[in-house]
């Protein structure tokens, strides 16, 4: 009954959503990626806020290809653009905040090099950032998102502590937030089912609801984005994980490169995929 219930709400949901998506591609006042590229390739603008929204350009379009066409080839492209873009970005500004949402398009991509970059990738988290005096500290929303790199590097040893303590202390502000650090622990154990206990979990639309503002104005309403990236999270890891929830795209999950890939725009062949920042 509950599946049928989330299905239902998601099917609702969508078509809003979708219109949503396809307003950034207004010719008149959405995205304009053209003139972006302009500017980055003229030196005529700010190029990190270019490169920012031909992101934002990339996710809408790799979302559209999967929730108007189901086709999963041209989503995991559009989200290899936005996650190599996303590189770039970082790159340029090292010490930006990093959240749990940002490693979403990376993961979809499927593209080993992007996401090892993106697993080793802790400067957003290091002395001297704008998350640094936070990171330690349970009651603040960056705990978490430092949690969510080091489950993707596979930094057990700090990460079971941290969740183990969390959950013995659980601050009154972060109870919504008991669920991830579950999911954590199961990660590190290997315990599949108790994964997917998390993620079902996660998906609750009473949980959904009061973690609502974690969905920017591209994913609202299409996927709960925390459930997405730790379930390709558990898959990147060899643990195959699976959750009948529409909130979850089973499809997203597998991790399978992509055959070949050419970047939508021209500038992207001279981005630098190594790590100095």
């Amino acid at each position: 009954m509950m599946i049928e219930m989330q299905k239902d709400r998601h099917i609702q949901g969508v078509p809003a959503a979708v219109d949503h998506l396809k307003s950034f591609l207004d010719p008149m006042w959405g995205l304009k990626p053209e003139a972006y590229i302009a500017h980055i390739e003229g030196s005529t603008g700010d190029a990190y806020m270019c490169k920012s929204l031909l992101g934002d350009y990339s996710t809408v379009r790799g979302l559209l290809a999967w929730f108007e066409q189901e086709d999963i080839d041209l989503l995991r492209r559009w989200a290899l653009a936005s996650g190599k873009l996303t590189r770039a970005m970082y790159q340029q500004c090292p010490d930006g905040v990093c959240l749990t949402s940002t490693y979403l398009m990376p993961l979809i991509s499927n593209e080993a090099p992007l996401i090892n970059w993106f697993a080793r990738f802790e400067r957003p988290f290091s002395p001297g950032s704008a998350s640094a005096t936070r990171i330690d500290n349970p009651r603040m929303d960056e705990f978490h998102h430092y949690n969510t790199l080091l489950a993707l590097s596979g930094a057990w040893e700090v990460l079971t502590p941290r969740c183990v303590n969390f959950l013995s202390d659980v601050p009154a502000k972060q109870a919504a937030y008991q669920a991830d650090s579950r999911f954590h622990i199961a990660l590190a154990a290997g315990d599949i089912p108790s994964m997917e206990a998390a993620l079902t979990e996660l998906v609750d639309p009473k949980l959904m609801r009061r973690r609502s503002r974690e969905e920017n104005g591209f994913t609202q309403n299409l996927i709960c984005t925390a459930a997405v990236v730790y379930a390709k999270i558990a898959w990147w890891h060899g643990f195959h994980v699976g959750v009948v929830s529409p909130w979850i795209p089973e499809e997203w999950l597998p991790i399978a490169r992509l055959k070949d890939y050419e970047d939508p725009f021209t500038f992207m062949a001279q981005l630098d995929d190594s790590m100095p920042v």
